[in-house]
């Protein structure tokens, strides 16, 4: 080991070391810091042009509502029918997260009441100690007195209420629909299926206020689709209006201010909204958190037809808004007073619309739709 050891210090005295190669290594980095300073150079100028070619985007002024961004972390969503021995009314059950829901239709019942539900009781964390009132979830449930039912060619009418971030809908389903699947932004679909109740059939689902509904389909028994693109709020719930078969053309998209004023005091404006989901109308201030007064599909109107009045909370007045025949270019109002005025009709994508705001104290009497030369060619009276 020893005569190893002398054999190798001898080897390494005989190696000379050279001079460090400074010179070289100086060269070395000053290349690499003018190739640094090009870098910045160029990442400085593509962030220029983004910022440039992305201006003229971030101040342009959307026509309808706005596509909300999916959630970065999907909110884990379950919906189920009751289990066997529920409560006579549940009609589905599920979870949002960590939040626990229940829809139930209520039993109809007294005098003058229609021989189906009215109303349905959304419950969250049912059983817990979260007490089930209010108008909103933000009470830990809502009871909606307008439980909807389809009419012809609609397989599903939804409507709900939201609060604490989450919303819950319900709703009666056409006697053919085996069941809904609802597709969410987040990748998530959502799978309803009817359940009976007091002699009809109904679904429900709860989901994110900020997940946004891509569509939902409508699958019956005799192996139709029927699907549907909600209308969205900034904030708010999906609203169901217009429900087509795969190939069916869909409506021009279009965004009409139908009127705007004052009434009672107070600032109105009623806007109409075409495009995939129909025609919808908002009237403020049901703006952006709200949800549409009412949505409809888009087959041509043929006659003069109050499509909804609203009397946002708190207001005296009301809001009236509806569709008038293609030749109408106005709708004269007469009130019960006598009095009558005029308002213009406008079009809105594939529809002629008209809308006005009743003050405190004001009804109506009569709707007569005109043609430009003031020929009635259409009447209604309010609903």
């Amino acid at each position: 080991m020893s005569e190893l050891r002398a054999d190798l210090d001898a080897a390494l005295r005989m190696v000379e070391p050279g001079q460090a190669p400074v010179d070289r290594a100086i060269r070395l980095g000053r290349r690499i810091r003018a190739r640094r300073r090009v870098t910045a150079i160029v990442a400085v100028l593509a962030v220029g042009m983004v910022i440039v070619v992305g201006y003229p985007a971030t101040t342009h002024r959307a026509t309808g509502p706005v596509p909300a961004q999916p959630a970065s972390r999907p909110v884990p969503i379950t919906d189920q029918p009751p289990p066997p021995g529920a409560p006579a009314g549940v009609i589905a059950m599920g979870q949002v997260g960590t939040t626990a829901w229940q829809v139930s239709a209520d039993k109809p019942s007294g005098p003058g009441q229609p021989g189906l539900p009215q109303c349905f009781a959304i419950a969250l964390n049912p059983g817990g100690s979260t007490p089930l009132s209010g108008s909103v979830l933000d009470n830990g449930g809502s009871t909606q007195c307008d439980l909807r039912y389809p009419s012809q060619q609609v397989p599903a009418a939804l409507d709900g209420a939201g609060g604490n971030a989450i919303y819950v809908m319900a709703g009666g389903v056409a006697p053919g629909v085996r069941y809904l699947v609802i597709q969410l932004a987040d990748g998530q679909v959502i799978k309803p299926i009817p359940y009976p109740a007091y002699g009809a059939r109904f679904v429900a689902y709860a989901a994110p206020l900020r997940d946004r509904v891509l569509a939902v389909t409508a699958y019956t028994s005799d192996g139709q689709l029927l699907r549907a693109v909600p209308f969205i709020q900034p904030g708010g719930m999906p609203a169901f209006g217009l429900w087509t078969a795969p190939g069916q053309p869909l409506p021009p998209t279009a965004t009409v201010v139908l009127g705007s004023g004052t009434a009672s005091g107070l600032r109105w404006s009623v806007t109409a909204y075409e495009g995939p989901w129909g025609t919808c109308v908002v009237t403020s201030p049901g703006g952006p958190g709200g949800s549409p007064t009412a949505c409809r599909g888009t087959e041509r109107t043929t006659s003069l037809t109050v499509l909804g009045l609203d009397a946002p909370e708190g207001s005296t007045s009301a809001d009236v808004s509806g569709f008038a025949p293609l030749a109408a270019t106005h709708i004269t109002v007469t009130l019960t007073t006598g009095h009558s005025f005029q308002v213009p009709v406008m079009v809105v994508g594939n529809e002629r619309m008209w809308s006005f705001s009743l003050a405190s104290g004001q009804a109506v009497r009569r709707l007569t739709a005109e043609s430009a030369a003031g020929q009635p060619i259409g009447s209604a009276t309010m609903p």
